[in-house]
């Protein structure tokens, strides 16, 4: 079996799918991952995990860090990762999106208490 294939396994297994969830961008606008470019998808959860984890759990380079509003709760954002890493195991990636997203997968058994 690819990795790929093992990697979109075991996220389904621990992923609640919520056909409702919607990402709301800083704007407000909501977004439905399933019609979101896998680039946009993909640095979406990248943001979201680098801005919510430690900084020894941080992914890829050039890290930035942004201000989230009130309505991004912690709940939200654990539900987000496990949503958006869930649609990113549907599509076709690169390799360095598969390598980054195994290394955050490699944490997703702790996340609620990795985000802070």
């Amino acid at each position: 079996m690819s990795t790929a294939i093992e990697l979109r396994a075991q996220i389904e297994r621990r992923t609640h799918v919520d056909a409702c969830f919607r990402w709301r961008d800083r704007h407000g606008i909501k977004h439905d991952p399933a019609k979101m470019d896998t680039r946009h998808v993909f640095n979406t959860l990248k943001m979201i995990w680098n801005n919510m984890v430690p900084e020894y759990y941080r992914v890829g380079f050039n890290v930035r860090l942004y201000s989230f509003g009130p309505s991004y709760t912690r709940e939200y954002m654990v539900q987000a990762v496990y949503q958006l890493g869930h649609e990113l195991s549907k599509r076709v990636l690169t390799s360095e999106q598969l390598r980054l997203l195994r290394q955050m997968y490699s944490y997703f058994s702790n996340v609620s208490a990795l985000l802070t």
